[in-house]
């Protein structure tokens, strides 16, 4: 039975995806190349919409199991969606995402147990819902990089008590039809605000509650490459005078594959297999208890900050006239 309702949970997002490549073809719903832009062609946005479906026949099929979960990405992906018609002000979109993270705290039952840390957890979650919309510009990299902390999840199945494995795999799932026609030279769809936003609020619900079971604050690092080249870039982006919720091409990825001409498929396999084997290297100290979580989680930021500002500064690195 089970099977058979994963099957039927997979038809109709197969089903919602194509239905909306109809609805964003007639309606002109694509993202037409500009300066700041990755790509080149003019390509479907929004196609990750698939992925709040995902999530929302789960909760269907399943006697809606995290209702304030639901409700939050519900939030999210309502505001992201009226953006892309209307324009909603950063301010607007930072009180919704507020909102919804207070529902995420009123799911994982923190919010009876307000305490001094619940602000920077907060200020973590807002960050990386942030964080994870604007790494959402080349082809693949939102996939890959998603991928690899859901497996991650399931290899932490045997140590750790994860709430609800079956809407894992239904994402991974969704992840890996949206990624057919986004993981490409050319990809034919984006997922646009309320798809980066629904991956990123599901990540978040996961990562919040292996920190809560585990009492480990390393498993931070399980988004440690996305967390690194974002803050670096703010910091940059704010020594220039720059607006850091304007629309930029200032994050390593960008410079990869934009000035230095990697092709983009390359940028993203490169940060989801870092990410990978940073995630086996916390995971494998937790269940050997090599060193305190704190230590490595300090470690491993400073050492990854110190390689990835070498990088960007050779990447970045203006060549003298008499080398041109």
């Amino acid at each position: 039975m089970e099977y058979l309702k994963f099957v039927v949970q997979v038809l109709l997002i197969v089903l919602a995806f194509f239905g909306y490549l109809k609805v964003a073809e007639k309606y002109g719903i694509v993202d037409v190349p500009n300066q700041r832009s990755s790509h080149k062609l003019v390509t479907i946005r929004g196609a990750g919409i698939i992925f709040f479906v995902a999530i929302l026949a789960h909760h269907i099929f399943y006697q809606f199991p995290y209702p304030y979960f639901l409700i939050g990405v519900t939030l999210l992906v309502a505001v992201s969606l009226i953006d892309d018609i209307l324009s909603v002000s950063p301010l607007v979109r930072f009180l919704c995402q507020l909102l919804a993270m207070f529902f995420l705290f009123w799911e994982l039952e923190m919010v009876n147990t307000l305490q001094w840390w619940c602000v920077p957890v907060g200020v973590f979650g807002l960050a990386m819902l942030n964080a994870y919309n604007f790494m959402d510009g080349i082809n693949g990299i939102t996939g890959i990089y998603t991928l690899v902390f859901l497996v991650s999840l399931l290899l932490l199945t045997s140590l750790l008590t994860l709430q609800d494995v079956k809407l894992i795999y239904l994402m991974i799932a969704s992840i890996v039809i949206f990624g057919f026609f986004n993981f490409r030279g050319e990809a034919k769809v984006f997922a646009g605000d309320a798809g980066s936003m629904s991956l990123a609020f599901l990540v978040l619900f996961y990562l919040l509650t292996i920190i809560w079971q585990a009492a480990d604050v390393s498993f931070v690092l399980l988004l440690a490459v996305y967390g690194i080249d974002s803050f670096w870039t703010i910091v940059v982006r704010l020594r220039r005078g720059e607006r850091i919720y304007t629309a930029h091409r200032s994050h390593l990825y960008q410079h990869l594959s934009n000035e230095k001409a990697w092709p983009h498929l390359k940028v993203a396999l490169l940060y989801g297999a870092i990410q990978l084997l940073i995630n086996l290297l916390v995971i494998g100290n937790f269940f050997y208890q090599l060193v305190p979580g704190k230590i490595l989680l300090l470690a491993v930021l400073i050492l990854l900050s110190v390689v990835y500002l070498t990088i960007r500064r050779f990447v970045t690195m203006v060549p003298k006239a008499s080398d041109q």
